[in-house]
Parts: C-alpha cells; sequence; structure tokens
C-alpha cells in the first residue's frame, strides 16, 4: 500500500511540472525530433497553453481528465468557481481548473467523482472540446465501423467535429471511443479546431480560416473574415472587445464582457449571436450595418441596435434555459423577439416588430409593440396591460407612447417603501421612460435588504436602475427572513451579532463587542448550521465546534472562532450557503477572562424565506438501475419541483429506450429523485450509460422560488443490490462492524433499520449460541447517493461470549418486509457474514508534529493502526501548553491509508491563535471523557466500531518558522 501510495505521488508530480505555465519552445523538446505532431505542439507551446518538463514533451503519452480541464481552463480563462461536490477532487494542480470547467458546463462528473486522475477517453475529449467551443451535437451515426460503441451521450458531438474535419479515427475506419487519447493527438484537435487565440489587449487584423477565441480585454479585431466561429471567451472578464467590419461565417458566442460593452459595428454573423454571460451583466451594442439573424439570449444581457444604419437583428430568441433570476433589456428596433422563459423580466424600448411570448412574461419599458402572439395560457403582462392569447393587436406603450416620443412636459415620481427599513426619500421630476439612480440601500436591524420590488409581499418583479419609469410608481424593499437574536449576551453592542447573505450566496457574520481590549481579549465561538438546523445547541458544544446538548454530538456546517481585542466590528464570511428549504441556525458563545456564557446567543434563518435566496443547482448524488432493466431511479441532493417534468427525449440511454419520466420525491429529508421507465435493455447488461440535456420547457428544476436547473450530466446507472462485503470484531468481542456495498433506502419509510438482524458465536455456525437481540445495541451509516453502508452492533457487557481460539462470529441480516435498495428493488436476500477476534487494538499512539508555515498539526499513526477511515468530533482533543489546557473545535478525519490526523487552523480545530501560541513544550492529549457515550458516527473508532482509547501528554515536534 505504501509503495503504490509513493509512486502515485510521483505520477502527480510528474503532472504538476508538465503543466506550469512557462511556456518552453518545442525546438527544445528531445523527443519531439521527427515527430508528427511536432509543429502544432511547437505552436501551442509558445502560446504557454502546453508545456513538457525536463526537457521532454512526451507527446505519446496518454493525457488525463484534469489535464484536459487545465488545457482548457488556459484557453478559455473560465472566471467562475463550482462548488467542490466532488468525492475524489482533493485539492491539487488541477483542482480550480476542473471546478472553472465545471462551472462552465464544460467537464461534468459521474455521480459524485470527476476523476480527475483517469486518462480521458476519445470520446470525453470530443464531448469536452465541443462545449468549451460551442459546437453543437450533430445527429445521426458515424461513419466509424465501431460507431455503436461511441455512448449515445457523445455520439452527436464526435459527428460534429468529424463533419467539421477536426476529428479522424484511429486506423480501419474505426474511431476507439473508449481508447485513451495522447498528449499529442489532443494538441493537434486542438490545433485543428481553432486556429486564431488572442491573448492580449491591442488591434488585430487579416483573415482567419478557422475557429477565433479572444480572451482579453480591450481588444479590437476589424477588417476581418473568420470562417469559423468567434468566441468571446470568458478570460475577457468585464472588459471591453470592439469588432470592425468583421465577416463570421459561424456562430459568435458572447461569455465575457461587461457593462462596457462588446460592440458590433459593422459585422455580419451568418450564424448565431449567442450570449451567455454567467451573471447575466453584458452590455452588447449594434452599430452600422452589422446583420445578424438570430440572437440567443441564454443569460441576462442588454441588447442596444438604436444606432444601426442599415443593418438589421432579425430575431432575438429568449430560450427556456434562459440562467434564472437575471433580467434581459433591449434598447433599440427589432423585428421579432420571441421569449421561451418562464417568468421572463423583459425590459424593451424602442420598437418591435412581433412579440411572441410562448412562456408567461413581464414586459416594461414602454417599447412600441406592432403585434403580439401569446401561446395558450402563457397570459403575461406588457406594458402595464395584460395579455392573453386571445389578444388580436397589442396593447400601446403606458403613459403616452414609447420608443423615445416625447411626453408633453409629464414628470413622475418613485416613492420608496422600505417595509420596516430606514427612510428612503422619493425621487421626482423624472421624463417619461427615464432612468434613476438608485438610492443608499436601506437598513433594518438582523435582516439584509435584498432588493427594490414593483410588488409588495409576492417580490416577483424587481425594480432596478434599468427599469425605465412610464408612471408614478411606489416600490418595496424585500428583506432576509433573519429573525431577532435570542439571549443576547450583553457584551455584544447593540444590533449585533448580525448576519446576512452576501452576493455569493453565502452567510456573513458581523461582531461588535463591548469591554473588549488587549488587556481583556474575548474569545467568541460560533456554530453555524444548516444541514441539522433546529437541533438544540448549549454553550458547551459550541465552544466544542459541534451542535447538540450535553453528551449529544451533532455535526454542524461551520464552526468559526475569532479572539476580539478592540470595539470594532469584525465582518466573517462562511462558506454555508441558504439552499433547499432549510432553515439555518447560527449560536455565538463569548468568553473572556472572568466569565463564559451561559446560554448561546442565537441567530435564525426563516426556512420559508431559504426558497426565495436558493441560488445553487441541484446536485447528481448517483443513479442506479433495478434489476428488471425496466427503471432507472436518479438522486439529487434536495428535492425537485414536481411541476417539472422533462420530456423523454432530454435524456439518452446507451441502450435502451425512454417511456415515462417521473420526478418523484421521496417523502422526507429534502432529497430529489427521478425515476425513468426504460425498455429494450438487455438482461445480461450491467450498467446504463445516461445523460441529460436541459430541454427549453419542462427543465428538472429546484423548489426555490427562482428556481435552479439541474445542468447537463452524464452518469452511469449502476446496480443496486446489496451484498455483504466483510466484517471486523473487536478483541473483546464487544463490538462489530458489518460492511455492505450499496446500500438500504430510508426516506420513504420511517420504521426499522431495514434489517432483522441475529448475533451467534460458536466453532461453527450450527453448533454457534445465538445472543438474544435484547442483549445488543445497533447503530447504522448510510450515504445520500447510496455508497457502501455500515451497520455497528455492540453488545452489552453481560451477553459477551467467552472467548476461544477457534471461535468465530455468525451474524445474518434478514431484510424487512419494506426494505428497498437505491434502485427501488426489494430487498428479500439474507446477508451473511463470519468473523473472528481480532488479537489486540493496544499500543497504537501517533506522534504528532506541527507545521509552523502551514499552521497545521498532523498525527501520525504506524501503519497496522487499525483505526477506520472516520470523520469525528475534535474536541476529544485536548492541546496542553504552560499549564493551561485547550479543547479543539469542529471535526475532523482519519486517513487510514496514510494513517493521518490533520488539525488545522483552516478549519477552526484550534482555539487560539495557531501562529502566536508557544507550540514549545505543547503536548497533546486525546480522552473520550468529554463525551463518555458518544456515538458511533462522531467518534474514532476501529474498524470494528471499537472506540479509541486514546492517549495523554504526547508530545509535539515543531518545525522552525
Amino acid at each position: 500500500m505504501r509503495k503504490r501510495k509513493f509512486l502515485s505521488i510521483l505520477l502527480a508530480l510528474a503532472m504538476i511540472l508538465t503543466f506550469i505555465p512557462s511556456p518552453v519552445s518545442a525546438a527544445a523538446y528531445s523527443d519531439l525530433v521527427g515527430h508528427w505532431g511536432a509543429g502544432e505542439i511547437s505552436k501551442w507551446s509558445d502560446m504557454g497553453i502546453i508545456s513538457g518538463n525536463n526537457g521532454v514533451f512526451r507527446p505519446d503519452d496518454p493525457i488525463t481528465r484534469g489535464e484536459m480541464a487545465t488545457i482548457l481552463d488556459k484557453i478559455m480563462k473560465y472566471q467562475v468557481k463550482a462548488e467542490n461536490k466532488f468525492s475524489d477532487l482533493d485539492q491539487n494542480w488541477y483542482t480550480d481548473a476542473i471546478l472553472r470547467a465545471n462551472s462552465a458546463g464544460v467537464m461534468a462528473g459521474s455521480g459524485s467523482k470527476v476523476r480527475p486522475a483517469d486518462y480521458i477517453t476519445r470520446q470525453e475529449a470530443a464531448v469536452m472540446l465541443c462545449r468549451a467551443l460551442g459546437i453543437k451535437a450533430k445527429n445521426g451515426n458515424t461513419s466509424f465501423s465501431d460507431d455503436s460503441y461511441i455512448g449515445s451521450w457523445a455520439k452527436g458531438y464526435v459527428n460534429a467535429l468529424v463533419a467539421k474535419g477536426y476529428l479522424a479515427g484511429v486506423g480501419d475506419n474505426s474511431f476507439a471511443p473508449a481508447a485513451s487519447i495522447t498528449r499529442a493527438s489532443v494538441v493537434k484537435l486542438l490545433d485543428n479546431a481553432v486556429k486564431g487565440i488572442f491573448i492580449k489587449s491591442g488591434e488585430y487584423t487579416g483573415d482567419i480560416d478557422g475557429t477565433v477565441i479572444i480572451n482579453a480585454s480591450d481588444v479590437t479585431l476589424e477588417n476581418m473574415h473568420i470562417s469559423g466561429s468567434l468566441i468571446v471567451a470568458e478570460g475577457v472578464g468585464n472588459g471591453k472587445v470592439d469588432l470592425n467590419n468583421i465577416k463570421v461565417d459561424g456562430d459568435v458566442i458572447v461569455r465575457g464582457g461587461g457593462e462596457n460593452s462588446v460592440y458590433f459595428n459593422s459585422v455580419t454573423v451568418d450564424g448565431s449571436l449567442v450570449v451567455n454571460k454567467v451573471d447575466g451583466a453584458v452590455r452588447i451594442v449594434a452599430t452600422g450595418k452589422t446583420s445578424v439573424s438570430l440572437v440567443t439570449l441564454e443569460s441576462g444581457a442588454i441588447l442596444v441596435t438604436k444606432e444601426l444604419a442599415g443593418g438589421v437583428i432579425e430575431k432575438v430568441e429568449i430560450p427556456a434555459s434562459l440562467i434564472s433570476g437575471q433580467k434581459i433589456v433591449l434598447d433599440g428596433n427589432f423585428k421579432t423577439v420571441e421569449n421561451n422563459a418562464a417568468g421572463l423580466d423583459l425590459s424593451a424600448s424602442g420598437k418591435i416588430d412581433s412579440l411572441v411570448l410562448n412562456a408567461k412574461a413581464t414586459v416594461s419599458g414602454g417599447a412600441s409593440i406592432t403585434e403580439i402572439s401569446v401561446s395558450k395560457g402563457m397570459d403575461s403582462v406588457v406594458n402595464g396591460k395584460t395579455v392573453s392569447d386571445s389578444t388580436s393587436t397589442a396593447p400601446p406603450a403606458s403613459s403616452g407612447g414609447g420608443g423615445g416620443g416625447g411626453n408633453n412636459g409629464t414628470r413622475f415620481t418613485v416613492t420608496f417603501d422600505s417595509n420596516g427599513g430606514s427612510l428612503v426619500k422619493s425621487i421626482s421630476g423624472i421624463s417619461k421612460g427615464g432612468l434613476i439612480r438608485l438610492p443608499a440601500n436601506p437598513t433594518k436591524a438582523n435582516a439584509t435588504f435584498l432588493g427594490w420590488f414593483l410588488d409588495d409581499g409576492t417580490f416577483l418583479s424587481e425594480f432596478t436602475a434599468a427599469t425605465p419609469i412610464t408612471a408614478n410608481i411606489t416600490v418595496y424593499a424585500k428583506w432576509s427572513g433573519w429573525q431577532e437574536p435570542i439571549e443576547v449576551d450583553s457584551r455584544f453592542a447593540a444590533g449585533y451579532p448580525k448576519a446576512s447573505v452576501v452576493d455569493s450566496g453565502r452567510i456573513q457574520l458581523e461582531i461588535k463587542l463591548l469591554g473588549a481590549s488587549t488587556s481583556n481579549p474575548m474569545e467568541v465561538f460560533m456554530v453555524v448550521n444548516s444541514i441539522n438546523s433546529g437541533c438544540p445547541t448549549d454553550a458547551t458544544a459550541v465552544v466544542h465546534g459541534h451542535a447538540g446538548t450535553q453528551d449529544e454530538v451533532v455535526y454542524a456546517d461551520e464552526t468559526p472562532y475569532i479572539t476580539i481585542a478592540d470595539t470594532n466590528s469584525h465582518t466573517l464570511t462562511t462558506n454555508v450557503s441558504v439552499s433547499d428549504n432549510r432553515g439555518i441556525d447560527i449560536f455565538f458563545v463569548i468568553r473572556d477572562q472572568s466569565s463564559t456564557s451561559q446560554n448561546p446567543t442565537m441567530l435564525t434563518f426563516d426556512p420559508a424565506v431559504s426558497a426565495e435566496l436558493d441560488r445553487f443547482e441541484p446536485r447528481l448524488e448517483a443513479a442506479y438501475m433495478n434489476e428488471s432493466k425496466n427503471q432507472i431511479y436518479i438522486h439529487f441532493d434536495e428535492s425537485l419541483d414536481s411541476n417539472s417534468v422533462p420530456d423523454e427525449s432530454a435524456f439518452t440511454l446507451s441502450e435502451g429506450s425512454i417511456e415515462k419520466v417521473e420526478v418523484n420525491n421521496p417523502e422526507r429529508n429534502q432529497l430529489g429523485r427521478v425515476i425513468l421507465s426504460i425498455y429494450d435493455v438487455a438482461a445480461d447488461t450491467e450498467a446504463l450509460r445516461i445523460s441529460y440535456n436541459p430541454p427549453e420547457t419542462g427543465a428538472l428544476q429546484d423548489e426555490a422560488t427562482v428556481p435552479n436547473l439541474v445542468e447537463a450530466f452524464d452518469a452511469t446507472a449502476m446496480d443496486a443490490k446489496l451484498a455483504a462485503k466483510g466484517s471486523s470484531i473487536s478483541s473483546t468481542g464487544k463490538y462489530i462492524s458489518l460492511n455492505i456495498e450499496n446500500s438500504l433506502y430510508f426516506w420513504d419509510d420511517d420504521e426499522g433499520n431495514g434489517f432483522d438482524i441475529t448475533v451467534k458465536y460458536g466453532d461453527d455456525e450450527e453448533s454457534a449460541d445465538f445472543i438474544d437481540q435484547d442483549f445488543f445495541d445497533v447503530n447504522y451509516s448510510f450515504r445520500t447517493d447510496g455508497s457502501d453502508m455500515i451497520y455497528f452492533i455492540e453488545l452489552h457487557d453481560d451477553s459477551i461470549p467467552r472467548l476461544n481460539a477457534g471461535g468465530k462470529f455468525f451474524i445474518t441480516l434478514e431484510p424487512q418486509a419494506d426494505a428497498v435498495d437505491f434502485a427501488g428493488n426489494a430487498v428479500t436476500e439474507v446477508l451473511t457474514f463470519e468473523g473472528a477476534p481480532r488479537e489486540t487494538e493496544a499500543g497504537v499512539v501517533p506522534t504528532a508534529h506541527f507545521d509552523a508555515s502551514e499552521k497545521v498539526l498532523t498525527l501520525f499513526f504506524d501503519e497496522d493502526h487499525g483505526l477506520a477511515d472516520k470523520f469525528f468530533a475534535a474536541c476529544l482533543f485536548q492541546i496542553q501548553s504552560e499549564g493551561k489546557t485547550y479543547i479543539l473545535r469542529a471535526f475532523t478525519s482519519l486517513d487510514a491509508d496514510s494513517g493521518t490526523i490533520v488539525l488545522s487552523d483552516a478549519e477552526h480545530n484550534l482555539p487560539f491563535d495557531a501562529e502566536r501560541f508557544d507550540w514549545e513544550g505543547a503536548t497533546i492529549s486525546f480522552s473520550l471523557d468529554l463525551h463518555p457515550d458518544i456515538q458511533v458516527y462522531q467518534r474514532l473508532n476501529y474498524d470494528s466500531g471499537m472506540p479509541y482509547q486514546g492517549f495523554d501528554n504526547l508530545a509535539i515536534s515543531v518545525d522552525a518558522r
């Protein structure tokens, strides 16, 4: 085990060296002499996109998924990182690139894994490149002899790359979809597809035969013919791009740019102009003879055409996949505007010849609209008037015309109702169609201002600085759901503590104390609890960094800690976000030289408001296929909207067909589930590849007020059948753990533990003696993705059998009548285990070392430690220094393979300033004394579930600072 781990570290180091972003001329690579890819490798190496190490490039080595993500990240300069929800993605050289590629929709995982170190397959590489370059899938089969082996989720993309001449087979007219792809082949594929990258500010001209990427701000392209597509990439950020007298044969895809605009001056686009900026804050200005047949706004945007002179925007299409909650602003003349996005907020000034509403929308801004077409049941509000499918002519622009016409001197007033917040003065004298500068945000004790809205109570129509004023209006402040603090410690300054939700959706805390000083420093211990909100929590638990009371230890999302020695306000931003319909509880305990808070000060977030602020898309947990091969169960980490059900065509399978899609959330625990009814799957098929692409209507989404769509995904529907994997038994026979492949599904029924358990001990199963079930306790652990579960059995002291040299335990788990697995199969098979107690658990004591540069304390156990890979409460540790004892906080884990436990300042384990702490002579102890009855889930155990006995006053070695 140790040798394999060391080898993997060497491989990882090689990868890091490979992708250090310092361009090296390919001429310096000794292994490229005479290689077929030397020219392309030289070109991309000189740009700093790829590189080798130690004078070699290794062109024929396969490339990993992490390396592929890194290359595409360098090309596009992705700006936004997704939250790391992958169980196999630790902090590594490729981590940020993978999370950025995941956020951009370029790299998806399979279930909870992203497989960063796996070699990428040829079909996976094709899919990633198409997503990065915005290349649409091409329906139909390929001409390759192994076409049937290409995954349905990849075939359209492979087809598209072949059709464009970017991708070829491997010989014998085969594609080898599951084979790895070499470093040189990836470079060749990129070079075939991308013919120009502008990575520095400046002015450029000259025709380019292929796709062009701009990934820097302040770039000007002029007098240019681009025979492929043009991508204004994420690397532009919020900067400016000028396109002057350009012809683009393909699409123009805008993913970067800000309010400073992407200018199209006399630009002809033969394909589509697609706008998809993550935050929706981009302004497109079309001037001169710019001609575009179709503009697709997949995100919020401001589209200005009023300075066109001889040019035209034929059609603006707003798809159902519009990023939720983002606003569209149109300013100028438009022939056709078609909306397919439910709940669209569209501000339009100028003129629209034809407005097509296939989904409900609110259209404001006073544009002159010649004709409106409304689909049945999609009643909308246009310029203050309701329109329906029976409307044959457009309502007039509100308050006397639109499109920049005069208003005969009429002036309007905006009145601000702060809904209990501080006073905000009204703004008067606004001309028709005029815009205002919003006043400073109002304030309200223990609440967060969420914006101004035109409707009070429902808060569906937001008022912004881009909203034209066409009448006297009152706008209303919307506040978050923070409740008044409970049992406030008198050492908090008036109005503190505070909590708010910042733009990222994270919880931010503000603390201000009375009487804190350098001579009287005050410690503030905090617990932020969303995952187990509602759990009673006492002051001791807060100090220890968990939820619960007395001997109860309950996990909480985050446990910040700060020492304050002044009377200033201090701000801490947590990693806890508002999501699902969960409430949030925040507890504060103050400790100074004289006293500790008797009860915690508590702030709560109303769960009813959580849905309004939820900005995070549902995360795919796993997919399973049932034994009859006629259903697939897809599991998500939050409840889904049962009224938004996609058509069967949104899913594709590697085998068989789909006849029904059902959103079927479990009865409890706020999880989501989709059930696909399938047919024509062979009886011997063990797993199916499944992919999902959000449709324009009926896309999977959560239950947030502004729903978050489930992103496109590729996954494998696996077998969910339970099987016995093995057992571990303590030397005393008191503790037994049973490892089970896959898991029972508990969320449709709250009764029982799923199995009736029998335990026997003896020389053989037939003669072994039963241990009455009243004389042992059972616990079990499981995950929401259906992966392996563990049953823990603890025998009462008076029921432990007399152990002998040849004796074994024999355990059977007989499923209860209502037991099911993650694929909906009834669990009927009895699981059997047998095993002998281990010899001993004595003498397992680690060494301890503090790394001053990283502020990390690490415990190292010998290889044969026998401890379980485990997440547990850190308050079982104590550090002693200079006569003082410090109880550690929060949670930590044991990595069983390496035998290490890491206690860090970053994870709030250390309740002191680790940098100033006197580590010389400090010792560490581990004991269950603080929580003698702590549950098996929250303590450090041996594999058998037996609690680790601990150690006293272990010396800590220290690195010099």
